[in-house]
């Protein structure tokens, strides 16, 4: 593989949810490579290719090929600064992947009970092992991958996946994760790892309003047009005001909606005419946002595995002004001259803000979850 498909193959696998996964094209600038071009010309051989996550086979519509990841030690067995951290989960009755937290092996408790499976089954070779978590007893078998419930019989299915990091910065912002956007996609949704401060990040925005939150799963979007689009609205309103870039006032909203809209929101960004009709146009003809996981939770609808979708978005707020419901764009304001750049529903402690201008908000991350509230 490529550098970059073996970095998006690389990502993709530390996900525990991703079992099959499209392979993205190779680049067209392979130089002299020999090995690049062998690889070039085998998948020119078919329209499009996917890679079993499981059984690392490399599938075309009339052909198969086994491929294999190579790896660096697990840490808990090497110091070495490039070693290797596994991450073991569980599948629960929603079919989410749940990482192993606390529990209790031989008498002793473990904060990292994944570490010590991690170390029991790999590490020492061991085919099973029997953990407790709460009340429970559990045989975990470490061929099978399945951990089976001691009392009631009951199995499910166990997953072992790396943890993906990112070796170049200790500061990291949101398109310094960005890959390289095949050209025939409009957009990339790339899931977050459990456990990843990015994935714990984002879980934190909404329990801060949203109580009984079960995340089934949260996706980052990559979508350069709408990015660069953004960024250049974002810059034209930091000169507008001499450079000062908290005038901008950007933060992170929520919007709950249908999983219907959610392909066509990350590949167009949000239309209201299409998906604002439902909150009625109280403060103002366009797209409505709020800063209360809470209140987006109302607007989301629930699919058959009865999981809701709220697009996690960052918005130029700006200044801001109540708004009415006739109000096709906001009005004058009389200290500077220029229109505000959101309407809101009250002057202090808005909880809703209603956006004129599809560059000055971007979709950033899709969540899909249940919740008890």
């Amino acid at each position: 593989m490529s550098c970059k498909q073996s970095d998006y193959l690389e990502l993709m696998y530390s996900h525990p949810s991703e079992e099959q996964v499209d392979l993205i094209p190779i680049q067209t600038d392979i130089g002299n490579s020999t090995n690049l071009q062998r690889l070039a010309d085998l998948l020119s051989k078919e329209t499009s290719w996917s890679v079993d996550l499981e059984t690392f086979k490399l599938n075309g519509t009339s052909s198969m090929h086994e491929i294999r990841r190579l790896s660096t030690v697990s840490d808990l067995t090497s110091r070495v600064h490039v070693a290797t951290r596994w991450v073991w989960y569980w599948q629960d009755d929603d079919g989410c992947w749940e990482p192993y937290l606390e529990g209790v092996h031989k008498k002793c408790y473990h904060v990292a009970l994944s570490d010590q499976l991690e170390y029991i089954l790999r590490a020492d070779n061991n085919k099973f092992v029997t953990i407790h978590i709460n009340e429970h007893s559990y045989s975990i078998n470490g061929e099978e991958m399945t951990q089976t419930n001691k009392t009631t019989g009951r199995t499910r299915r166990v997953r072992r996946r790396p943890a993906y990091t990112l070796l170049c910065k200790t500061s990291v912002k949101f398109d310094d994760l960005f890959l390289t956007q095949p050209t025939e996609k409009k957009y990339l949704k790339l899931p977050l790892v459990p456990l990843s401060s990015e994935f714990i990040f984002v879980e934190g925005l909404l329990e801060q309003t949203l109580a009984g939150l079960k995340i089934a799963s949260i996706h980052r979007i990559q979508n350069d047009h709408l990015w660069k689009v953004y960024q250049n609205k974002k810059r034209f309103l930091i000169s507008l005001n001499d450079g000062d870039t908290t005038t901008i006032n950007e933060q992170y909203l929520f919007h709950g909606t249908s999983h219907e809209a959610v392909n066509h929101i990350c590949a167009e960004n949000f239309d209201w005419r299409l998906y604002g009709t439902n909150v009625g146009h109280l403060y103002g003809q366009g797209t409505y946002f709020t800063n209360l996981a809470k209140l987006a939770y109302t607007y989301g609808k629930r699919n058959k595995t009865g999981k809701k979708v709220m697009l996690v978005v960052l918005v130029l707020v700006g200044k801001t002004t109540v708004g009415q419901a006739n109000m096709s764009f906001p009005p004058t304001n009389a200290s500077t001259g220029r229109r505000y750049d959101t309407t809101c529903d009250k002057e202090t402690n808005a909880s809703i803000f209603v956006k004129y201008d599809r560059d000055e908000y971007y979709p950033a991350y899709v969540v899909k979850y249940s919740c008890a509230s």
